[in-house]
C-alpha cells in the first residue's frame, strides 16, 4: 500500500472494552477505581479480573496508585496469562509501542489474535492496523479489511474510518467506492468519543467535498448507507457509546 496512505490510520489504544469493563465494574455505582489490600491480594492469589484492575490502575495512575508501565505490563499479561480477553488486548498495546516491555511487533500480534479469539472485537482494529502496515510480519491489507470491518461492526469508531479509506483508496481488495467510504467515515465521525478521531474523521470528509471525490448526489446516498449500516450491525444511533482511548 502506498505510504501516504498509511499515514492518514488512525492508531489506536486499545481500551475500548477496557473501558467499558472498568466503567461497569467501578463506575456503574458511582464509585470509584480503588486498589485497596483485597484487590492486590485478590491479584496476587491469580485473579484475572483484580489483576487486570490492578494493571489498569498502574497503566493509567488511577485507584490511588503512580502511573507505572513495567507494573501495568506485569499485571496485565499475568491477568492475559489467566484467560482475560480485555487484558491480552492491553498486553497487545504494551508490546506493540514498547510500554513497560521491549517493543515486540510479533507479541503484539499474537496477542491482539488471543484476545480477538476470547471474544473481544476490540482487539480487532488492533491487530488490523499491524496487518495494514506489515508491522510483525508480512503485510496483508485484506487482512486488514477483515479485521477492521470486524472492529467496526462491534462499535470501533476508529476501525470505521480505517475502513471508510480502505474504500476510498480501493485498498485490501476493496472496488473504489466514494459512498461505502464516506458512510463509514462519517459512522465514525458520530461515534467517536475521541475530539482527535472527530475532526480527522471531519477532515477526511471536508477533503472528499473539497476535491471533488464525491457528489451532492453520492452524498445523500453515502447517509442512507450509513442509516443501513446502523440497522445491520445493531449499532445505537441515539448518543454515541463512550470509549476511553490513547495513542
Amino acid at each position: 500500500m502506498n505510504q501516504a496512505h498509511h499515514a492518514g490510520r488512525f492508531r489506536w489504544r486499545p481500551w475500548l472494552l477496557l473501558g467499558a469493563l472498568v466503567f461497569c465494574v467501578v463506575g456503574c455505582g458511582g464509585s470509584r477505581l480503588v486498589i485497596d489490600d483485597q484487590v492486590r491480594a485478590a491479584a496476587a492469589s491469580g485473579d484475572a479480573d483484580a489483576a487486570f484492575k490492578l494493571g489498569t490502575a498502574y497503566d493509567f495512575g488511577t485507584g490511588g496508585v503512580d502511573r507505572d508501565a513495567t507494573q501495568a505490563f506485569d499485571w496485565y499479561r499475568k491477568a492475559a496469562e489467566s484467560g482475560h480477553a480485555a487484558a491480552a488486548q492491553s498486553l497487545g498495546f504494551c508490546y506493540e509501542h514498547g510500554y513497560g516491555v521491549r517493543q515486540n511487533y510479533g507479541e503484539a500480534r499474537r496477542w491482539y489474535a488471543t484476545s480477538i479469539d476470547r471474544g473481544n472485537a476490540g482487539a480487532a482494529h488492533n491487530l488490523g492496523f499491524l496487518y495494514d502496515l506489515g508491522s510483525g510480519g508480512a503485510e496483508d491489507n485484506r487482512r486488514a479489511v477483515e479485521l477492521y470491518r470486524k472492529a467496526a461492526a462491534a462499535g470501533s469508531p476508529e476501525a470505521m474510518v480505517n475502513l471508510g479509506m480502505m474504500y476510498g483508496a480501493g485498498d485490501g481488495g476493496l472496488r473504489e467506492d466514494a459512498v461505502e467510504a464516506y458512510a463509514w467515515i462519517d459512522l465514525g465521525r458520530f461515534y467517536a468519543a475521541s475530539r482527535d478521531t472527530k475532526w480527522r474523521a471531519r477532515g477526511l470528509l471536508d477533503g472528499m467535498k473539497s476535491r471533488g471525490l464525491i457528489s451532492s448526489e453520492q452524498i445523500k446516498a453515502a447517509r442512507s448507507r450509513s442509516t443501513e449500516l446502523t440497522a445491520t450491525h445493531n449499532l445505537y444511533r441515539g448518543k454515541a457509546p463512550k470509549t476511553v482511548a490513547r495513542r
